[in-house]
């Protein structure tokens, strides 16, 4: 399922400041929306995640990364003990 689509379903489609009851990669895409509203990255799209000690995860991550065009953002961010790696590309 598309970050996006997962986003919608689970209605958690911008940042917000209460992570109670959330699981941990909700909270990480709650992460990638705070740095996106940070940042001030207009028209993000292409958003990734991905948790770094699996394999399979990080190379969709690199596949995305490389797909989108104009700006890109990428961090890394630990939740919950667990890293992971966070970004999407910005702008027109």
């Amino acid at each position: 399922m598309e970050i996006m689509d997962y986003a919608r379903k689970h209605n958690l489609i911008d940042y917000t400041a209460d992570e109670s009851g959330m699981t941990g990669f909700q909270k990480t895409l709650n992460a990638l929306f705070y740095e996106i509203g940070r940042n001030d990255l207009e028209y993000a799209d292409n958003l990734r995640i991905a948790r770094r000690d699996d394999q399979r995860q990080f190379e969709s991550y690199l596949k995305k990364q490389k797909e989108g065009c104009c700006g890109s953002f990428d961090t890394c961010v630990s939740i919950d003990g667990i890293e992971w790696l966070i970004g999407c590309h910005y702008g027109h």
